[in-house]
C-alpha cells in the first residue's frame, strides 16, 4: 500500500476517549466520544446486589451508540445509584436532575441526567 495520503486516512478532530465500530459486511462504521468507560448499578433496587459497591452490576455499553449503557434484569422496589468507579463510594456517580426521582416503568421514564 501507499504511505499516508489525504484520501486514505480517517482524521480524528478531537483528542479523548472514543469508540470506533466497523461492520465490513454492511460497509458501515460509527465513531463517537465515550464519556464514561463503565457504568455500574448499585442499591437495594438491584436484585442480589444491595448497597455493596464492590458487587455493583455493570451496565452493557453499546459500541454503535457510544453514550448508551443499558441494563435488562430484575429490579426490586427500592433505590439505586449509577457508579462510574467500581468499589469506591468516594468515586464519581451519575444522578437524576431531581433527587428521589421515581421510576414507574410505564414508558414515561425517559429523561436526561
Amino acid at each position: 500500500t501507499e504511505p499516508r495520503t489525504d484520501d486514505n486516512v480517517f482524521k480524528v478532530a478531537q483528542a479523548g476517549r472514543h469508540s470506533f465500530y466497523m461492520d465490513i459486511d454492511q460497509g458501515i462504521y460509527a465513531f463517537g466520544y465515550v464519556p464514561y468507560e463503565n457504568v455500574y448499578m448499585v442499591g437495594n433496587a438491584i436484585t442480589g446486589i444491595g448497597w455493596d459497591i464492590g458487587k455493583a452490576k455493570p451496565m452493557i455499553w453499546d459500541p454503535k451508540n457510544p453514550e448508551v449503557f443499558t441494563f435488562t434484569g430484575q429490579f426490586d422496589a427500592g433505590e439505586f445509584k449509577l457508579a462510574l468507579d467500581l468499589g469506591n463510594w468516594g468515586g464519581r456517580f451519575l444522578m437524576p436532575q431531581v433527587g428521589g426521582t421515581v421510576l414507574k416503568g410505564d414508558g414515561n421514564d425517559i429523561t436526561t441526567m
